[in-house]
């Protein structure tokens, strides 16, 4: 779905089984955390604190 520019949740609702229940929990949990790109930020505040 990446290629085609689709977001990940606009799928949920066709994915067999899923009821509109599912997609509603879903939508109210936090997104993901990059948790890579918070270490690099915060790697690169420290740096130049020096």
């Amino acid at each position: 779905m990446t290629m085609l520019g689709v977001p990940p949740r606009a799928t949920w609702e066709r994915l067999p089984g899923v009821t509109d229940t599912d997609v509603q929990r879903w939508a109210m949990m936090p997104a993901p955390v990059d948790g890579h790109g918070l270490l690099a930020d915060v790697l690169g505040r420290t740096a130049f604190q020096d």
